[in-house]
C-alpha cells in the first residue's frame, strides 16, 4: 500500500533504545511484538478484521510491526474487552460479532461473495456506503453501521499506536522510565530522542 506521507524521522527505531527501558516495560514489548495467539474469532471473522484494517487504517506512515488482529483476538480472549457503548443494550463483543455477520450478509446479498474476495476499490466503495449507513437497514436493525465501527476503531486504535514502528514513524522515543527526560528547553532534546529529518531519504 502507498502511504501518503514521508515520516519525519526516518532513520529512528525506538527498538535501539530497548535495552534502556525496565526489565518489565522490555517484556511488554516483546509481548506486543511476539504475541501468542489465543483463539477466538471464527476463521471467517477474522478474514473480514484482516480485510477491513488497512481500509481502517490507511494512512499510518509506515507498515506495522505488530499484529494487531492478534493482539485484539487476545484481548477478547483474555475478556478485557467489556462494558457497553454508551447509549446500547448490545456488550462491545456483542456489537463486534454482530456488525462483523452484518457486512458479509451485505456483500453477499449485493456481490454474491464474502467481503475478501472482493478488489480493494470495491471495498473502499463498500465500506464507505455502509458507514454512511448507505446499507440494507434491515440487515442493520439491531446494530447499526456507527455504532459497530465506532466499537471497532476505539478498540483497534489504541493497538495500532502502540507499534514500536508507529512509534519510531512518529518519532516518540518510548518509556521514559527509568530514563527520564532532561532536556525540556525550547529546541533542546536527549541525546537519544529522535532526530528531526525532512529530506527525503535515497
Amino acid at each position: 500500500m502507498d502511504h501518503p506521507k514521508q515520516s519525519h524521522y526516518p532513520s529512528f527505531d525506538v527498538l535501539t533504545e530497548k535495552e534502556n527501558w525496565d526489565v518489565v516495560t522490555q517484556q511488554v514489548i516483546n509481548n506486543r511484538t511476539n504475541p501468542n495467539r489465543e483463539k477466538y474469532f471464527s476463521n471467517e471473522e477474522k478474514e473480514l478484521l484482516l480485510s477491513l484494517l488497512p481500509l481502517l487504517f490507511p494512512s499510518h506512515l509506515g507498515e506495522l510491526s505488530i499484529d494487531v488482529i492478534t493482539l485484539f483476538e487476545n484481548r477478547c480472549a483474555n475478556g478485557k474487552v467489556i462494558g457497553y457503548p454508551i447509549g446500547s443494550k448490545y456488550k462491545k463483543l456483542q456489537i463486534v460479532h454482530i456488525g462483523l455477520e452484518n457486512i458479509q450478509k451485505q456483500i453477499y446479498s449485493q456481490h454474491e461473495t464474502i467481503f475478501s474476495k472482493l478488489s480493494e476499490d470495491t471495498q473502499k466503495i463498500v465500506i464507505k456506503d455502509i458507514q454512511k449507513n448507505l446499507g440494507y437497514l434491515n440487515i442493520w436493525e439491531k446494530v447499526s453501521p456507527q455504532l459497530f465501527f465506532k466499537t471497532l476503531l476505539k478498540e483497534l486504535i489504541p493497538i495500532v499506536y502502540s507499534d514500536p514502528s508507529i512509534w519510531s514513524d512518529i518519532g516518540y522515543g518510548g518509556p521514559a522510565y527509568p530514563r527520564g527526560y532532561y532536556a525540556f528547553g525550547p529546541e533542546q532534546f536527549d541525546s537519544w530522542e529522535a532526530k528531526r529529518n525532512d529530506k527525503k531519504e535515497e
